[in-house]
């Protein structure tokens, strides 16, 4: 195992005034190809990653990040390229990080465009350098997550959520597709 993330839980907030961003795991599992890991939504706040596998993938991205010029999606980036280099991922439901990060709705809809936009680039990134491999994590997150997601809850007479989820990814996979990478680092460059 090379990399963990944990259940990242919210802190006390007043939820009529925001959210705060969560994941919970209802089991552990190790994963260890990106076919099962396309179902997979670790979070920063909850990631740890060892030594060993900083050495033998590299550093963080410094184009993906809070601050960079393809807003978020590290984690996320450091998982696949741990798994492409056959170190595996583990999800850690009995482990939680207590998470204040309080977003008010509006903020949350920015945070939401901006985590969107970093997994198109990400996924643009990996088929750029040739990563196949990388197709069911853009097939499930289009069309199950931003697609299906949004449909079914409009076949239910909800009201449908999630659609410019879609457009957002594809955004920033054109973005992605658009910035040069280092094919042997697997970094934008």
């Amino acid at each position: 195992v090379g990399l963990i993330f944990s259940n990242v839980t919210p802190g006390e907030h007043d939820a009529t005034l925001g959210v705060i961003p969560n994941h919970c795991y209802t089991h552990s599992r190790t994963v260890r190809s990106l076919a099962i890991y396309a179902q997979s939504i670790g979070m920063g706040a909850g990631m740890s990653i060892r030594r060993q596998t900083l050495s033998a993938i590299g550093l963080l991205d410094e184009h993906l990040g809070p601050g960079s010029t393809l807003f978020s999606g590290e984690d996320h980036d450091m998982a696949i390229r741990a798994i492409i280099h056959e170190w595996w991922v583990y999800e850690a439901a009995e482990v939680s990080v207590l998470h204040h990060g309080f977003r008010t709705f509006q903020m949350f809809s920015q945070l939401t465009r901006r985590d969107w936009v970093a997994l198109g680039a990400v996924h643009a990134k990996f088929l750029k350098c040739g990563q196949w491999q990388v197709w069911p994590l853009i097939i499930y997150n289009t069309l199950v997550r931003g697609l299906w997601q949004p449909l079914a809850m409009l076949l239910e007479l909800k009201r449908p959520t999630g659609f410019r989820r879609f457009v957002h990814y594809w955004e920033g996979f054109y973005r992605g597709w658009r910035t040069p990478v280092d094919r042997q680092r697997l970094v934008y460059c």
